[in-house]
């Protein structure tokens, strides 16, 4: 239980030597990480569909104790079409039985695009996909401020869903960077506050690096949710030049854990 800080992904070639020693072998670089952090959000999922196979070897990759967090696929919150694919969710499953027999499977990430706005419809849809993926601990982030409210919070909880608390730019129509309790576990992300950036494509959004003082605005935020929650997942998200690992380094040093 406690907090666990981790990054948005691993698979980096910038993170060479600025994380990754310079001769070591790509499919030993899972096992470098976990080495030094207890958890990892995996994105590779939102883009293309795991495979079983795959995610066990992530699984025999990393030691007893490592947790995963695993984005959901881009066809459960961007491209939804005529609503919710069964065979999908039944395919998305089934590629988790590795980390879910394992104990290392740590919640699901459901993130949602801008154009999700808060209407009943989507309130509805979140509802199906919560109930399509049963049984194990969900989480949902929104990218558009009408989310945030009293109502949608109450809708969660009720839903068993966690909210995830968000740092992002001061940008109009984006989520503020409050902290609420929902479900278990609590979840938060830090994305990047390149709001100059911030439209012109993934690569120049996430060219952030955090400084110690806004690191430390986290930290009453963090140990207020654990004040609420058994568990508390912190991931960065800026990966580019290696950013997101010597933010949460800074930021495990600053909670005083490591």
């Amino acid at each position: 239980m406690g907090i666990l800080v981790g990054t948005s992904g691993f698979q980096f070639p910038d993170w060479v030597d600025a994380f990754y020693p310079p001769r070591l072998p790509k499919k030993e670089w899972l096992s470098y990480y976990s080495a030094h952090f207890d958890t990892l959000e995996v994105n590779f999922t939102f883009y293309s569909m795991p495979g079983e196979r795959g995610l066990a070897g992530m699984v025999e990759s990393t030691p007893e104790g490592f947790l995963f967090c695993v984005k959901l696929n881009r066809c459960f919150t961007h491209d939804l079409g005529e609503g919710l694919d069964m065979e999908a969710v039944g395919r998305f499953r089934g590629a988790l039985r590795p980390m879910i027999e394992s104990g290392k499977l740590g919640c699901l990430l459901a993130q949602f695009p801008n154009s999700f706005r808060d209407r009943p419809q989507n309130r509805r849809y979140i509802a199906q996909l919560r109930t399509a993926f049963a049984g194990v601990p969900f989480a949902v982030e929104f990218r558009h401020i009408s989310w945030q409210k009293e109502e949608v919070f109450d809708h969660l909880a009720m839903l068993d869903a966690a909210y995830v608390c968000v740092d992002l730019p001061r940008i109009l129509g984006l989520p503020d960077r409050r902290v609420r309790y929902t479900a278990e576990p609590a979840y938060v992300r830090l994305h990047s506050r390149n709001a100059k950036n911030w439209f012109k494509g993934e690569k120049l959004r996430y060219d952030y690096c955090y400084s110690e003082a806004e690191l430390k605005e986290w930290v009453g935020k963090v140990k207020e949710l654990v004040g609420r929650a058994r568990r508390v997942f912190v991931f960065f998200n800026n990966c580019y030049a290696a950013s997101a690992v010597r933010n949460a380094l800074t930021f495990r040093r600053l909670l005083g854990l490591d």
